[in-house]
């Protein structure tokens, strides 16, 4: 909706959105919820929280998965087994189908080898598997979508290991020297991507662990770019 605010001198338009939309991974482990236990295949879902104003945040009641006994829970997907993450990401670009303009991203693994898949959703409430995308990495944190309007295209950020000499490493490997990186590719329909490899810095190569990105296009200018990595310190 659009608000006039008159201020005394001059009257100006606020645009607010309509809603807000935070989805989050929620877990029925036992360490969590104590008393009441949950079955193997339950241990992981997403869920969703609404906001108006982004301060009062409320659950929406989806009757989509039942849950201990009910379906009146906010829970947006579910699988069996871990959910590592699952990156929701409202699509900005004008073409976009309708039945498309939510779109996710999540590890999924088969064997211990991990795949980035990727889902869409018309209202960000019940989302659909569409494919395994053909990338490789490790993707075992919050992979990121920019739709960029200047060149037409998807950025994708997502998660992998480089050597200290900075190849690129196997996607499963027992090596203890590797380095946790942030990989960027583009793509137009999801289908073809072009793979750019580890993302650069004009400082030269960064020594250390990167983790998750964070990267999504500042809200003055659209032509750029920001993000805030962790800078990981690894356990060993």
């Amino acid at each position: 909706s659009v608000v006039n605010v008159a201020d005394g001198y001059r009257v100006y338009t606020r645009t607010h959105p309509r809603r807000i939309k935070l989805s989050y991974r929620g877990t029925g482990s036992a360490n969590v919820l104590r008393d009441n236990y949950a079955p193997p295949e339950w241990e992981e879902a997403v869920a969703l929280l609404e906001s108006r104003d982004g301060i009062t945040f409320t659950k929406p009641i989806l009757n989509q998965f039942e849950y201990f006994g009910t379906t009146e829970n906010n829970i947006v997907y579910h699988r069996e087994g871990e959910i590592d993450n699952f990156s929701v990401f409202y699509d900005e670009n004008p073409n976009c189908p309708e039945n498309e303009r939510f779109k996710a991203l999540s590890a999924n693994y088969v064997n211990h080898y991990p795949y980035l898949q990727y889902y869409i959703s018309a209202d960000g409430y019940n989302f659909e598997f569409v494919r395994d995308l053909p990338l490789q990495g490790v993707f075992d944190s919050y992979q990121t979508m920019v739709w960029d309007k200047e060149t037409e295209q998807y950025f994708v950020y997502y998660r992998h290991y480089h050597t200290p000499d900075g190849e690129d490493a196997p996607v499963i490997s027992t090596r203890s020297d590797l380095i946790r990186d942030i990989r960027v590719a583009t793509t137009k329909d999801f289908i073809n991507f072009e793979d750019h490899g580890q993302i650069a810095f004009e400082q030269g190569e960064q020594p250390y662990h990167l983790y998750t990105n964070q990267i999504m296009k500042y809200f003055r200018d659209d032509s750029t770019f920001i993000g805030f990595p962790a800078r990981y310190n690894d356990r060993v």
